[in-house]
């Protein structure tokens, strides 16, 4: 049976903030059934729709192994159909990392695993080892589980650098306004030829689905309407390398991180050796970290999703989670 997805709308932090997402899940399954609860939380501004395959995949592939999967995929704070921060806060990831536990105690989810996906990797990394009580498993994919304040272009900074530089960010983004297209065809074949992350047509038409909305000041258009704050966002907060380590020594659930080789190959002149030993480093402070390649491009997750759920994902959760008779004992 397909799976099915619901848009949902939470009020998190006390009601003050409004987040959105779309919860998966197979139809027919009674509320409260001993399920696998896995949130999913996507890269730099993408959305919840960058999980739609992703999710399907799972919830319908766990089925036929006996396993009831409930999956809820996030649109972070400023993007898809989420709230966007008060323009009097700026963005930051370790904040953002509460936004996890926050959606998860709206759900009434005690415990979960997370899905995160490039970005969105970091901001869960965070939240898995802060919450660790809370996390059954951690999947990573495509990301080296960075902040902004460890990338290489902002780790040379001192923190009052760092500072003014996120201030000069913000105050340029603000005076820029968001890309305008004639319909959602243009929008999506922009998004599919991105010379950084290229991506399938129906990944690229899933994330560009949830982004764009009438333009303002000519409705006959459309426009993203995401937060351009967010764009090459920088952080207030200089976040150091010893600091995400900790965070990382306090994850305590089974972490797989997924490696998509065409993109690292893309990638690969950039980065140094060194910045390479930094990553492997921080890695191994995770007490149980694996880590695969697989074939495919940055969002390999949705552009192959049936693939990567069969092949890497449900083996990897069927080997550390409850079974399905575990979770029917538990009830």
């Amino acid at each position: 049976m397909a799976a099915s997805a619901e848009e949902k709308q939470l009020a998190i932090f006390n009601g003050s903030f409004r987040i959105a997402g779309k919860l998966w899940r197979r139809p027919g399954a009674p509320p409260g059934a001993a399920a696998w609860r896995v949130m999913a939380y996507p890269g730099w501004l993408d959305n919840a729709g960058s999980f739609d395959t992703t999710a399907a995949a799972l919830v319908e592939q766990g089925a036929a192994k006996g396993v009831t999967v409930e999956v809820f995929a996030v649109d972070p704070p400023g993007c898809g159909r989420s709230e966007h921060i008060p323009q009097c806060v700026t963005s930051n990831d370790v904040e953002e990392a509460t936004v996890i536990v926050a959606v998860a105690d709206v759900l009434g989810w005690d415990r979960y695993a997370i899905m995160a996906h490039s970005r969105g990797a970091g901001v869960a990394a965070v939240s898995a080892g802060a919450f660790n009580h809370r996390v059954t498993a951690f999947m990573a994919l495509d990301s080296d589980m960075s902040l902004a304040g460890i990338y290489p272009r902002s780790a040379k900074r001192t923190a009052p650098q760092h500072l003014r530089a996120h201030w000069a960010r913000m105050d340029a983004n603000a005076q820029r306004g968001p890309r305008v297209f004639a319909d959602m065809e243009e929008a999506v074949k922009l998004s599919v030829t991105n010379p950084v992350f290229p991506k399938s047509r129906v990944t690229a038409e899933n994330i560009v689905r949830r982004h764009l909305g009438p333009c303002p000041h000519d409705p006959t258009k459309l426009t993203f309407t995401h937060d351009v704050r967010m764009y090459g966002a920088t952080q207030a907060t200089h976040i150091t390398e010893a600091a995400m380590r900790e965070y990382m020594a306090e994850i305590t659930a089974p972490t797989l991180l997924v490696y998509a080789t065409r993109c690292h190959a893309r990638f690969a002149k950039t980065k140094t050796e060194a910045f390479k030993k930094q990553v492997r480093d921080r890695h191994r402070c995770i007490k149980h970290f694996e880590r695969v390649e697989v074939d495919g491009e940055h969002h390999v997750h949705s552009d192959n999703a049936q693939e990567l759920v069969a092949d890497v994902l449900l083996p990897f959760l069927l080997r550390v989670l409850p079974s399905p008779q575990q979770l029917r004992s538990k009830l």
